[in-house]
């Protein structure tokens, strides 16, 4: 994995979901694949304000009210 890959996925999560998009043709038109890009972690503002879903927290609750459970493990 190459430093320019690691910048680029770094500069695609912080983008919004519109631009994202044109990033993502943009890929197509040259041939590349998305999913070789290494998984990073977001810096943005925009993604650490999205609020759980209902599942989500219905899970959350779940773990708070016994965390020693491990009724929603999934093995692999």
């Amino acid at each position: 994995m190459s430093i320019n890959e690691v910048q680029l996925a770094k500069k695609f999560i912080n983008l919004h979901q519109k631009d994202q998009v044109k990033l993502l043709n943009k890929l197509k038109q040259h041939e590349l694949n998305f999913l070789d890009l290494p998984i990073v972690k977001s810096t943005a503002d925009h993604v650490d304000n999205i609020p759980l879903s209902y599942a989500q927290t219905g899970l959350w609750l779940t773990w708070q009210l016994n965390p020693e459970s491990a009724a929603y493990n999934m093995s692999g």
